[in-house]
This record gives structure tokens, sequence and C-alpha cells, in this order.
């Protein structure tokens, strides 16, 4: 009786500390992506297991012809390889399928014709596939509440729009420079939240772009990143 009483006052003293804690990090590896269009896979191996990881990274080409996606991965081709190693995941976006206003953007322009027909696909067919998706938008509250229990997220954002604390006055930018050729609008790309610190409202990320280390931008930067036209506000919460 007495140990339960201990251990009660323990877990009730622990997840007080966590909500009085200035920072908040959920602990992950950090996984360079390796060419400019695999930011989303990279963003992946993140949250997989070390199992998965492994397996994942030694089968990409055979499970990418199986997926689908070949070198263009969207977000529900992300929350296709959660269902596939067994994640237990949720998918927000405020679009049902593709944007019908994308062909307008230089980004999606040399990929969309080809991918139009398996997005839309995976979309309709995503319930039968217990792949968990839902049609809203997502405030930062749910965010952090998220990352407070320990559990990190996957987010398109448009990267002209991403600054870094870190990032913006050290080596860092340059090496983005080298992964990802910006366009003058809107530039996709995912990186993996997983923290936050509350003095000073700032998120804390893991970009594939850079090495390891973890990024830092206000709560308003990050919105204005996740929020641009052409991320359909895409984010994928992660519970593992």
């Amino acid at each position: 009786m007495a140990n339960n009483i201990i251990e009660g006052l323990q877990k009730v003293a622990k997840e007080m500390d966590n909500e009085c804690s200035d920072v908040v990090e959920v602990a992950l590896p950090h996984i360079k992506q390796r060419f400019s269009w695999d930011c989303g896979i990279s963003a992946l191996l993140m949250v997989l297991g070390e199992d998965n990881r492994y397996f994942l990274r030694n089968n990409l080409r055979e499970i990418s012809l199986k997926e689908g996606f070949g070198r263009s991965t969207w977000s529900i081709d992300l929350a296709y390889l959660l269902r596939r190693f067994q994640v237990d995941h949720l998918y927000c976006t405020i679009t049902f399928g593709v944007h019908p206003e994308f062909k307008n953007e230089e980004f999606y322009k040399q990929t969309l014709t080809s991918d139009v027909q398996r997005v839309n696909e995976k979309f309709e067919q995503a319930y039968e596939n217990y792949v968990q998706v839902q049609q809203r938008s997502v405030d930062i509250k749910e965010i952090l509440d998220h990352l407070r229990n320990g559990f990190p997220a996957i987010v398109l954002v448009n990267a002209n729009e991403l600054a870094c604390d870190v990032c913006a006055s050290s080596k860092c930018w340059r090496e983005w420079l080298t992964c990802c050729q910006l366009l003058p609008s809107y530039q996709g790309h995912y990186i993996v939240v997983c923290g936050f610190q509350q003095r000073g409202s700032r998120i804390l990320y893991r970009n594939p772009a850079n090495s390891n280390r973890v990024c830092s931008t206000s709560f308003e930067a990050f919105n204005k990143a996740r929020k641009s036209f052409g991320t359909d506000e895409d984010i994928i919460f992660v519970y593992q």
C-alpha cells in the first residue's frame, strides 16, 4: 500500500513538473536527407523505431514502388507508410485530396500530373486501409498538448517562411541551401516538431536538411510557415 502511495505521488509530481517545465523536448534521432526530394522520408525515419527505420532505409526503392510515390512524397504517402509500420497516427489537413489550385504553383508543376490520381485514391481509400485522416485545421495549443504528452509530429511547411533562431546566423543555413533549391514563392518541406519552450513561445524542431541539431522558431513564424498556401496545413500527429 505504501509503495502504491509513493508511486502515485511520484507520478503526480512528474506530471506537475511537465506542466510547469519551461522546455519540453521529445528525444529523437536526427536523420539528414540525402537528396532534394526525400525530406518527408527522412522526417518519417526520425519517428520510427530502430528496426523499422533500418528496414525502410534498406528497402526504400522497393517500398516506394509498391506505394507508388517514387521521388514525390505527399503527406498521405507518409501516413500510409506509418500504417505500414503499424505506427498510430492522426493526419490532419484542410484539403481532402489534391487542392485544385496547386496546378498554378511552380513547386507542384513538375509532378502534379503524375501524382494527382495516386494521392486522391489514397485519400478515398484511407478509411478502409486504417489510415487516420481528418479534414480540419489544427491550432498551436493542440500541437503543444501533443508534445507535452511526449509525442512528435511531422509538419509540412513553406521553407521560405521557416526562420530558425540558430540557423539564421550559423553554417546550417548554408547547409539548407545546398539541400533544397528554394523557389521564390512556395517550397514544400517536412520537419519534425519535437518540443517547445514556453518562455519566449518557441517551437523546437528537427530539420532533415540540416545536420544533427534542434532548431527553434517563434510560434508566430511556425504558424506562418505551416499555414502558407501550398501546405494545406498538413500535420501528422505520431503516437509512438
